[in-house]
């Protein structure tokens, strides 16, 4: 199967809050540019796959050459003001599906089998096997009660790229936690694992997770 990788990042965040926390990142820009470089290594777990690295900030020439020198496709929309107010807004979840509906359209989405998505400075793990995602099955790691689905990392089968795309634009209009709207289109429609093989520290605290 061919897989796109696809990795939303702001490494160079703005000094506000957002909906859900007054601190937007403990971590600086150069801190921040250290963990997505892992985060691009990492995907070398993942076979057969093109990298799609999503950037919404300035974070210089020098860093954004040896970004490039690592991936397939580079987007950057810090000169599109209109994209870059939703990227600074205090919802995270309209950011991000900003940041996929319009760096995934930079692109031929129909030229891959499988899409696996994964935020900046998260990494896939020693847990991660890509026997669990070489298929045609969508992968979300689950919440609590199943009311979210975990959207740092997930993989999603071609079938379901038209309705990703619903998703994401639903996401870009709501308030709501990102986590929580997905399950209103993908409900009964994946398949989990107890560990999905992802590691993580979240911005807003510096907590390490491993799903």
């Amino acid at each position: 199967m061919k897989n796109l990788v696809v990795i939303t990042s702001v490494i160079n965040t703005i000094n506000k809050p957002l909906a859900y926390s007054p601190v937007r990142s403990v971590y600086n820009s150069e801190e921040r540019y250290e963990q997505t470089l892992k985060t691009i290594e990492s995907c070398k777990l993942i076979e057969n796959c093109d990298v799609l690295l999503i950037e919404t900030s300035e974070i210089g020439e020098t860093k954004e050459n040896v970004l490039k020198g690592l991936v397939d496709y580079y987007v950057n929309f810090t000169d599109d003001e209109d994209i870059q107010k939703i990227i600074d807004n205090p919802i995270k979840g309209k950011a991000e599906a900003t940041q996929l509906w319009y760096g995934l359209k930079s692109i031929n989405i129909d030229d891959y089998d499988n899409l696996f998505k994964i935020s900046g400075r998260y990494w896939f793990n020693d847990d991660f096997s890509y026997e669990n995602y070489n298929n045609t099955e969508n992968v979300f790691k689950e919440g609590p009660n199943v009311i979210a689905l975990g959207t740092a990392m997930y993989k999603l089968y071609k079938t379901s790229f038209e309705e990703y795309f619903s998703c994401l634009a639903y996401c870009q209009k709501s308030n709501n936690q990102m986590e929580k709207d997905f399950v209103g289109f993908f409900k009964k429609k994946y398949v989990t694992y107890d560990k999905i093989g992802l590691s993580g520290h979240v911005s807003v605290d510096g907590k390490l997770i491993n799903w």
